[in-house]
């Protein structure tokens, strides 16, 4: 029995061990983000007046290890290990054969399949409750055998069969589309949080942002901080200005980016407000992603009072004393040079027609120096094709952010050239390319015999294309 556990043991761990740790690495990330856990009484307290409390305060407490990769990686392998030795219990006191003994990788294969749907670590810890109680049953219930009936080449079928049927399982469990566009999704969410804007538009390129929603708002969001929305927004798939962000959002993936927009452009409580709406869909109702996020912006905005008390909070829990030592010394720096707190606009996130353009507006009146409002604003308009309103913020826009630059963004000069039917004055105050304007003069020769579509295949992801797309 030993011998088959110790077999079966070295077949599972290290393949499980390596198909979490590269298969779903950053789904783990965001499992532990959205947990939480606290060593206080009074969150003991909640979870056990709670039905099923103690599995869920057992997972929370599991949860925080997530935060380690190989941590992880480690504890879901667990509890399929679990499972494993469980059921080799079981066929052991049922069949007494060594060569069925592959059988008990059918239940552990089972549980890989689906172990990526539980978003927190409960299905699992049932998993392996439920395992353990028909081990103990088959214990009782059964006459105790003094080992196994060997027959010739159970070796092979003890080690080659379950490492078939883990293959089969994992590859069932890659197989399912929500468990890879999550995987997906994770992964950009991660690199945004850490600020990784290269990386992003790496791995969202314009093809791949067409078909994925989410992580277009990501590649707008990493092209805005690097001062490229100007020049590449249309490639990505945008079809107006709603895709900058999530408008009245009420969910998890809204909230998370809408906290990290309003971060980029230093709305730190608008951060504030988006990250307690995550918090408040969550599992448990807080969640440590959010609250150090909120930690994180009280210190940028020198509220040391309320940074203080979300620092004590995480402290609380078991994993986060490096994090919180790690804004000591910012803390320490506010007490000493204390900084003006900012009374920034509110990023309404409303439902209203025009959430983004609205909001964009009223901050860059308040903050006429944010280049990244203003790249945003600016590309709304175009992406809603409201050329009037575009013509009338450029000149302020032009004179704080590009004064004396040579060249302009690609879609400033392209919607230019488009004002310039109509007003030809309007290139003598402006610099664009001459490439550009040659390019436009050949479109415009296209559009006016009338040939729409060789108009609009020649230049394909110009401004030009997408404004007269429904000729």
């Amino acid at each position: 029995m030993k011998k088959i556990i110790s077999l079966h043991s070295a077949v599972l761990v290290p393949v499980l061990f390596l198909f979490w740790l590269l298969a779903y690495r950053n789904t783990m990330w965001w499992m532990e983000g959205m947990s939480f856990f606290s060593t206080l009484p009074d969150f003991a307290v909640l979870q056990a007046r709670l039905p099923a409390g103690a599995v869920k305060y057992a997972a929370a407490y599991l949860l925080q290890f997530y935060h380690s990769a190989v941590a992880g990686a480690l504890l879901q392998t667990l509890y399929a290990w679990i499972v494993m030795v469980c059921a080799d219990v079981v066929v052991w006191r049922l069949l007494r054969r060594a060569d069925l003994s592959w059988l008990s990788f059918v239940p552990v294969g089972i549980f890989v399949a689906i172990q990526c749907r539980y978003r927190t670590v409960d299905g699992s810890l049932v998993w392996c409750l439920a395992a353990i109680a028909a081990a103990v049953v088959s214990v009782c219930l059964t006459r105790r055998t003094d080992g196994y009936v060997i027959v010739r080449g159970f070796w092979r079928r003890a080690v080659i069969v379950p490492l078939l049927l883990l293959a089969a399982c994992a590859a069932v469990s890659l197989s399912i589309r929500e468990n890879r566009v999550r995987e997906r999704v994770h992964r950009t969410e991660r690199l945004a949080e850490n600020r990784d804007w290269d990386r992003i538009l790496e791995i969202v390129r314009p093809e791949v942002s067409a078909e994925d929603p989410v992580r277009r708002r990501y590649a707008l969001l990493a092209m805005a901080e690097k001062g490229m929305l100007a020049e590449n927004f249309l490639r990505y798939g945008v079809k107006g200005s709603e895709d900058f962000f999530f408008a009245g959002s009420n969910d998890i993936v809204g909230c998370n980016f809408n906290a990290l927009l309003a971060r980029s452009l230093g709305l730190e409580n608008e951060t504030i407000h988006q990250s307690f709406q995550l918090n408040s869909l969550s599992p448990l109702g807080y969640s440590f992603r959010s609250m150090r996020r909120i930690t994180d912006a009280f210190l940028r905005d020198g509220n040391i009072p309320l940074a203080e008390k979300y620092m004590r909070i995480l402290l609380h829990s078991t994993c986060h004393k490096s994090w919180v030592e790690s804004r000591v010394g910012r803390m320490i720096d506010l007490m000493q040079n204390p900084v003006e707190r900012d009374r920034d606009n509110i990023l309404t996130c409303a439902t209203n027609d025009e959430p983004l353009l609205m909001d964009m507006a009223c901050l860059y009146d308040a903050r006429p120096d944010n280049r990244m409002c203003a790249d945003i604003l600016l590309c709304g308009l175009l992406a809603s094709r409201q050329m009037d309103r575009f013509a009338l913020l450029f000149p302020r826009v032009y004179a704080s952010a590009y004064p004396g630059r040579d060249v302009l963004p690609r879609y400033y000069e392209e919607a230019l050239l488009v004002l310039s039917r109509q007003n030809p004055d309007i290139l003598d105050r402006y610099s664009v390319s001459s490439f550009r304007r040659e390019a436009f003069g050949k479109f415009a020769e296209l559009m006016d015999a009338g040939r729409y579509d060789d108009a609009r295949a020649a230049y394909p992801d110009s401004y030009w294309s997408y404004l007269y797309a429904a000729m």
